[in-house]
Parts: C-alpha cells; sequence; structure tokens
C-alpha cells in the first residue's frame, strides 16, 4: 500500500521546517534542505514522514540551520530512550507567561530552601520527612522545566546565545 496519502504535516521536523523557509527560502525544498543539512533527500523525506526517527546529529544539525533550539528538547524528551523518562517536554509561550511562570517557579524554590534548612541540619532523613523531600523534589522539577523554556526561548529569540 502506497505511503503518500499519509498525513506528515504534523510531524514536528517537517513543521519546524516549513516554519523556517518563511525566513530562509533554501529550507523550502527537501533537496535544498537536507543539501544544508548535509544530508539526502531521500532520509529528509523519511525523517519527515515519520517512517525512521533522526540521529541526535541529525537532529543538532535542524536546530541550528532552522534557528529551533527547541527540536533538542523534542528529541530528547519525545524520542531518546533515556531522555523520555529523564528530560521534562517544553511548550514555548509567550515571554510574559514565561516569565509568570519563573516568578512562581522562584516562590516555590523559597518554600523547597525552607523546607532543607528545616531537615537537613541533623544530615539525616528522618521519619516523617520523606514526604517534605518528596515536595523538594517536584518543586526542584518545575524550576527545572520553567528554566529549560525560559534557555530555549532566549536561545531561538537572541540570536548569539547559541
Amino acid at each position: 500500500m502506497p505511503k503518500s496519502g499519509r498525513n506528515h504535516s504534523k510531524n514536528v521536523f517537517n513543521l519546524k521546517r516549513l516554519e523556517a523557509s518563511k525566513s530562509d527560502s533554501r529550507l523550502s525544498s527537501r533537496e535544498s534542505a537536507a543539501e544544508m543539512l548535509e544530508s539526502n533527500r531521500t532520509r529528509l523525506i523519511r525523517i519527515e514522514h515519520g517512517d525512521v526517527n533522526p540521529q541526535p546529529d541529525e537532529v543538532m544539525a535542524m536546530a541550528k540551520a532552522y534557528g529551533t533550539p527547541e527540536l533538542l528538547n523534542h528529541y530528547c524528551s519525545q524520542i531518546c530512550p533515556i531522555g523520555k523518562n529523564n528530560v521534562p517536554h517544553i511548550e514555548l509561550s509567550t515571554f510574559d507567561r514565561m516569565a509568570r511562570k519563573g516568578l512562581a517557579a522562584i516562590h516555590r524554590a523559597k518554600i523547597a530552601e525552607n523546607i532543607l534548612v528545616r531537615i537537613a541540619p541533623d544530615g539525616e532523613i528522618r521519619e516523617g520527612e520523606e514526604a517534605q523531600l518528596l515536595k523538594v523534589l517536584h518543586i526542584l522539577q518545575s524550576v527545572e522545566k520553567v528554566t529549560l523554556e525560559m534557555e530555549i526561548y532566549i536561545k531561538k529569540n537572541l540570536k548569539g546565545c547559541e
């Protein structure tokens, strides 16, 4: 059965190339995009159709050529077997929204600081402190996610921050 009828328009690698083609016309064709990526058109088609996953070096080349550092996070959080369980998936939003989330994360970090100040002085985790440590862990994970969002946003929007 031919695969040409598949809808690959939701494939992130295809979407990011097409988005980047608005500012760099060389990316509008897979052939010239593949040349820029030092790959071949057939390989790029297979990646954009979802037939194969790109290799890490291919994702790095795409992220650089397309000006989309969020592709690195997508690969690590959604495709890489190790990263899927360890890297939070980031969805970029507007700067004002990220700033509000960042300020809230800073507030939560102060809560985590207070918890750690209370339970760390004796150098041991005592009965009843496990729940508090889990709360600290969840706070730190939320701070990590906001930090990653802001890092990707800054790299994407401020040239020279790679």
